[in-house]
């Protein structure tokens, strides 16, 4: 599912080339609904809370994925900060962010969010934050970035894997799945290397570079001065309008 305010970060990014900033969107989502006013407050010890599959993070804070066989949260961080974490579970989604307009100030300093889980298939951060996992294992995996948050991951298992950045945000990525899908627009970056792929399809708008390994077929298509890296072997198709290189070996 999506939430209103990944919505409307997702979309207020995808235009920065505009002239509309992270900063803007960060501006506009701080100062909007998102949702968490009633959400539940984030303690320092952990807390058992309902199942879900899917995580999303809004905000400048860090979010670290551990698989367990309970489902939990906890934080640390400053008072401040912590006075302002809230989540909310809705639909099978842990929503995780600040309440209305406490982004900046001495309230934006980054906290640290640990949720454990059975497994998810879903990670979602709009914003700065960081998402941290050593593995996530699914036969369809969704990873998406909205702003200049980073995401790193040691092992990804599955089937499908679609992962999309709007902005300036990274991801490092390792692990093994049949076929990838990348989508970047802006100046984001993914370092999937270590994530072995057969099939992948490639989509760039803008300055975002991309290195990847598959050894099947590679579709990319680049609008812009991004950079495609394909290790692996595979045979690259290629569509480009711009400045942006492919090289495929």
């Amino acid at each position: 599912m999506k939430t209103k305010y990944l919505i409307v970060a997702s979309a207020a990014l995808t235009v920065s080339a505009c002239g509309y900033s992270v900063m803007d969107a960060a501006e506009d989502i701080s100062g909007s609904d998102n949702g968490l006013a009633n959400g539940t407050k984030i303690e320092t010890t952990a807390a058992k809370i309902g199942s879900f599959t899917e995580i999303e993070g809004a905000g400048p804070d860090n979010i670290i994925y551990v698989v367990g066989d309970t489902f939990s949260i906890k934080a640390e961080g400053s008072a401040e900060a912590l006075a302002t974490l809230r989540y909310k579970l809705d639909d099978g989604s842990l929503r995780i962010g600040r309440t209305k307009g406490k982004w900046f100030g001495d309230s934006a300093q980054a906290a640290t969010i640990t949720v454990t889980a059975p497994f998810i298939d879903k990670a979602a951060l709009a914003g700065s934050g960081d998402f941290t996992a050593d593995k996530m294992t699914s036969d369809d995996l969704d990873l998406s970035i909205a702003g200049s948050g980073n995401m790193t991951i040691g092992a990804l298992t599955g089937k499908k894997l679609d992962i999309s950045i709007a902005g300036s945000g990274e991801a490092k990525l390792g692990g093994k799945v049949d076929s990838a899908k990348y989508s970047i627009a802006g100046a984001g970056t993914v370092d999937a290397v270590k994530l072995a792929t057969t099939d992948a399809e490639v989509s760039i708008a803008g300055s975002g570079d991309l290195k990847l390994n598959a050894s099947g077929k590679v579709d990319v298509s680049i609008a812009g001065s991004g950079d495609v890296e394909v290790t692996g072997g595979a045979r690259c198709t290629t569509s480009k309008m711009g400045s942006g290189n492919v090289t495929c070996s």
